[in-house]
């Protein structure tokens, strides 16, 4: 049973885009499909596809720093506002450049962005970074589960790392939505991440730790 059925409602509940990114295993494929909502992701440059976190081949994606990244065909479905959030995805991230894992900013506005410096995973909270980032040395280029947290009600963010609770932080950041923009890869035409993603899931609420585990445990 896969997780983005309906039955699983302890995962499924709140999910708003669910992208498996196996796509390129298909001969001439362009696109990326999101199994939640259709938000299909068009893919510019060459990005390659490689073996995922199971050791599959070709339903990963291998982003090369250089031009390679997903522009998102529906970023209003994901404009969450100044909500609870929750990214979770499987990646082999690589220290070799700053890049951006997740972006829906365009300049300094925006609302919920993930960047990836010095082995070191940054969320930005609308209008500015957040005061608080990961742990340092989360980068190892091996394949990793992380997930983000937004946990408005107590205004911190919350990282996970391969299940674990990776470091907290407060947040005071203001969101600005008028952005209409969403990107993997990539952040406004700047900062392309040279990594592999594989399953990235985006929730509009904030998952418990149990469900980070069991999101990390079965590797969905």
């Amino acid at each position: 049973m896969t997780l983005y059925e309906r039955t699983s409602k302890d995962i499924d509940g709140g999910l708003v885009g669910y992208w498996k990114f196996d796509d390129l295993k298909l001969s001439g494929a362009s696109s990326i499909i999101d199994f939640k909502n259709f938000n299909d992701g068009t893919i510019n440059g060459d990005p390659l596809a490689q073996a995922n976190h199971r050791g599959t081949s070709d339903e990963a994606v291998f982003f090369d720093g250089n031009g390679d990244y997903m522009s998102l065909s529906n970023p209003t479905a994901l404009k969450l506002g100044d909500t609870p959030t929750t990214i979770a995805f499987w990646a082999k991230l690589f220290n070799t450049q700053d890049g951006y894992i997740y972006s829906s900013r365009d300049g300094s506005l925006g609302e919920l962005s993930l960047l990836v410096s010095s082995g070191t995973l940054f969320a930005y909270i609308g209008t500015t970074a957040t005061d608080s980032t990961s742990n340092s040395n989360v980068v190892d280029a091996t394949w990793t589960h992380y997930a983000i947290v937004y946990d408005k009600e107590n205004s911190e963010v919350r990282y996970y790392v391969d299940g674990l609770l990776n470091k907290t932080g407060t947040t005071i950041s203001s969101f600005d939505t008028s952005v209409n923009k969403a990107m993997m890869a990539r952040a406004d035409g700047t900062e392309d991440l040279r990594s592999s993603l594989g399953p990235f899931r985006i929730y509009n609420r904030a998952l418990s730790h149990g469900e980070i585990s069991k999101l990390h445990r079965f590797k969905k």
